[in-house]
């Protein structure tokens, strides 16, 4: 499967992503689902400069349905693991990119439409909760060793994807 996604919160603000999963089932109502996630912010304002946000992860989910003629929806739950990384500009610090890792539990309902006998279109609501907040932060350089402007991750992100899917029997 291949989704585009609007993620709201996931990284401070507004991003777009991305998800490609690959799944394996073997029973009608169970499915076991790995991929890769990934997602840029715009620029954001911090201190004197701006900062982009961007994250990757990896994804396991197990994934119960039913399947009603052409319909499938779906409850998936899973661990999401991975780095986000902050690249900053306008700055007087050396440093201006930073990497982090990142992990959290991931929850999505999802409705699968077949429209042939090899491809779906799916429609997916994820919510993405982090199991430690990152916070990207400036220091005051009227302050040494404070912080003059940060931004903090949300504690729950949501992302609304749209994508398709091919079956291979």
């Amino acid at each position: 499967a291949v989704r585009g996604g609007l993620w709201l919160a996931t990284l401070p603000g507004i991003a777009g992503g991305g998800q490609l999963h690959v799944e394996l089932g073997w029973r009608s109502w169970f499915e076991l689902r790995a991929g890769v996630l990934g997602g840029r912010g715009g620029q954001r304002p911090l201190g004197s400069g701006t900062v982009e946000l961007g994250l990757v992860a990896g994804r396991v989910d197990a994934c119960f349905g039913v399947l009603r003629r052409r319909l499938r929806p779906r409850l998936c739950i899973g661990p999401a693991a991975g780095g986000f990384q902050a690249q900053g500009r306008g700055f007087e610090e050396a440093t201006s990119s930073a990497f982090s890792p990142w992990a959290a539990a991931a929850a999505a309902v999802e409705l699968r439409i077949a429209a042939t006998k090899v491809f779906a279109v799916d429609v997916t609501l994820d919510a993405v909760i982090p199991f430690f907040k990152p916070v990207v932060a400036v220091r005051d350089k009227d302050k040494p060793g404070m912080i003059g402007d940060a931004l903090t991750f949300s504690p729950i992100g949501v992302v609304i994807g749209l994508g398709g899917a091919f079956t291979i029997r």
